[in-house]
């Protein structure tokens, strides 16, 4: 018999039985990845499907206090007597919600009178004005550490002014509401000499800005009118109203 009878059966049988052994092969399990590691493909997947979200809501604490200080400006009739003097205020305050709040204050200022008022005499004044006020407080802006700001209410005033003598005597009519003395004939120095007051109630309104530097910490600047309603004096037909621009540049503290 030839050879070729017998190799062509035996190659034959032996390519039929390959798949089958194929098939018959338990599958190979992949080891698991090191935890350790990973793909660019991966990262890049987890990156577009889980975006990174970022608050632009700014925490606002229920309570604050300030304190600060500058310049107050007497305006109308009260600048025509008193010259610009300086201030001080401290307070706390409580935030209904992020745009609305209350808050209550204390100021104490002081100032000099405008030495024409009494000509050439020997006479030299000063004054000083305190207050406690109580305001509603609007927060019309806030945008991240900025914030603008209304306030505004009232409260009760306190007024003084001392006549005081640099050297000699004089005879001299004083009769002027805003400095709460009345004198409208001549009377001696010596009469007239020493402190009034007055305690009024008044109002006022403003604007604000604070900006955040760190934490709790805010700077702020602040502009108000504070107009007080004065008392009537004796000998006079003109009520002592007061009228003042305090600018105060403070910290506050959330």
């Amino acid at each position: 018999m030839h050879l070729a009878s017998y190799v062509l059966p035996g190659l034959l049988a032996l390519g039929l039985a390959q798949p089958v052994a194929a098939q018959d092969q338990p599958p190979v399990e992949t080891p698991p990845a090191d935890p350790g590691t990973s793909t660019s493909t991966t990262t890049h997947t987890s990156m577009e499907t889980e975006p990174l979200e970022y608050s632009h809501t700014e925490h606002v604490a229920p309570v604050f206090g300030f304190v600060g200080g500058g310049p107050s400006i007497p305006m109308g009739k009260t600048g025509d007597r008193f010259n610009v003097g300086y201030g001080f205020n401290a307070g706390v305050g409580f935030n209904f919600n992020r745009y609305l709040g209350a808050q209550v204050e204390a100021y104490w200022s002081h100032y000099g009178v405008n030495g024409n008022i009494f000509n050439s005499t020997a006479l030299d004044a000063n004054h000083r004005m305190q207050y406690g006020t109580v305001d509603i407080v609007g927060n019309v802006v806030r945008s991240g550490p900025f914030t603008a700001y209304l306030l505004g209410g009232g409260g009760l005033y306190y007024r003084r002014v001392e006549l005081t003598q640099f050297a000699g005597t004089t005879v001299v009519p004083v009769c002027d509401p805003w400095l709460f003395y009345c004198y409208p004939s001549a009377v001696s120095v010596e009469t007239i000499l020493g402190s009034r007051s007055s305690t009024d109630w008044g109002i006022n309104g403003g604007v604000g800005f604070s900006v955040r530097v760190a934490g709790g910490l805010r700077l702020y600047a602040e502009g108000r009118y504070h107009y007080i309603f004065g008392p009537e004096l004796a000998n006079s037909n003109e009520h002592a109203n007061g009228d003042y621009i305090p600018i105060m540049f403070g910290l506050r503290f959330e």
